[in-house]
């Protein structure tokens, strides 16, 4: 319909014809790089619904202007069977949330708050079942939320996002019991938790591996080699998703696998790369345990990343002052800074006694 129209689309290679529009099932997403182009594609599809009969739901039809910064201008107006066309900064398609300004922050944002609904089902029902069990509560936060939290994680998981880590953070203190202001890395080394990015990092190499096999004539794997050119320009300064994705084989020590245009074998290197993940995650957890003041008594006695065994076998109450204690004792170390020897004093009989009652458990 389009291209019968002779409609300009996107230029992605010479490979292929540029993108006019793309369909999946019952939603059309036009394309276009100017704004009488844009206008024309409206035409034409308003010509084709009067021909056949057809409505188009102009409540969820928005017109989104990528750009990097700026405000819309006066003539970036479209009309649609004579009414205008609102324009906003960002749009849900397919489940995944794209900003005008190129940015993925909205998109997990959004993310967060809808696995954060989940999650209070989730502990509601906990609650009902009296069971805060962290293997129970951990295989189900992994089936149940996980899977929102990572969602599109192909195109945005390249960075670390605080937004999705604060879920996962904030459901270890709600097993413990104890505050939300308390530090996450004492709280998910309680539980044994390794951040979410163990996840979501792996995501984009994994869509890596999969346009490598893909035919050339492809638009995901045309516009990955559109993406890998515009890297290899030396005056382009701003990233974009393959040189983010260059970027975490780097760091994770897998940069001779991208100068080699892909692995071996890859699930070696998809398990060799997970391991490499993790134990970077795991060394990161004790850097900042050994250098955080806060955490100076809590390192005292905890070594390892694992699942305090005592959050199964105690009732929610004890296991709520346990856990609390290494906070409560951090806000007391910091308040000896500045109090009485009255202060440091009850300190050390708490730690005594604390480090005793470990001993005998």
């Amino acid at each position: 319909m389009l291209r019968n129209s002779q409609c300009e689309g996107i230029h992605i290679t010479e490979q292929i014809s540029d993108i006019t529009a793309l369909l999946f099932a019952d939603d059309l997403l036009m394309i276009s790089d100017t704004v009488n182009g844009l206008q024309k594609k409206l035409n034409v599809l308003q010509k084709y619904s009067l021909k056949w009969n057809l409505s188009v739901n102009m409540d969820k039809s928005k017109v989104v202007v990528f750009k990097r910064g700026g405000a819309i201008a006066g003539t970036e107006k479209w009309m649609f069977n004579g009414k205008p066309m609102d324009v906003e900064s960002y749009y849900k398609y397919l489940g995944t949330t794209f900003s005008c300004r190129l940015k993925w922050t909205q998109c997990c944002k959004l993310l967060a708050l809808q696995a954060r609904k989940a999650l209070n089902m989730l502990k509601h029902s906990l609650k009902i079942l009296n069971n805060r069990d962290p293997k129970v509560c951990f295989k189900l936060f992994d089936s149940i939320i996980v899977p929102i939290l990572t969602y599109g994680a192909e195109v945005w998981g390249t960075d670390i996002n605080e937004e999705i880590e604060a879920v996962q953070n904030d459901f270890c203190k709600w097993i413990l019991g104890i505050s939300k202001k308390a530090t996450n890395i004492m709280a998910r080394g309680e539980c044994g938790r390794l951040p979410l990015y163990v996840i979501y990092m792996i995501k984009p190499v994994k869509y890596w591996l999969k346009i490598q096999n893909m035919e050339t004539t492809r638009y995901p794997r045309q516009c990955f080699e559109m993406l890998y050119n515009l890297d290899l320009c030396s005056n382009r300064s701003t990233p974009n998703w393959v040189s983010k994705l260059k970027s975490v084989l780097n760091h994770y020590g897998f940069g001779d696998v991208w100068l080699s245009g892909g692995p071996g074998d890859p699930k070696v290197f998809m398990s060799e790369l997970n391991q490499s993940v993790r134990d970077c995650a795991l060394q990161d957890w004790n850097s900042k345990l050994d250098n955080s003041p806060k955490c100076a008594f809590y390192v005292m006695f905890k070594k390892q990343l694992t699942c305090e065994s005592y959050l199964t076998f105690l009732s929610y109450p004890l296991k709520q002052a346990l856990a609390s204690f290494s906070d409560k004792r951090r806000r007391m170390i910091e308040v000896s800074e500045f109090n009485l020897e009255k202060s440091k004093t009850a300190t050390f009989v708490y730690r005594f006694k604390f480090i005793q009652y470990m001993t005998m458990a």
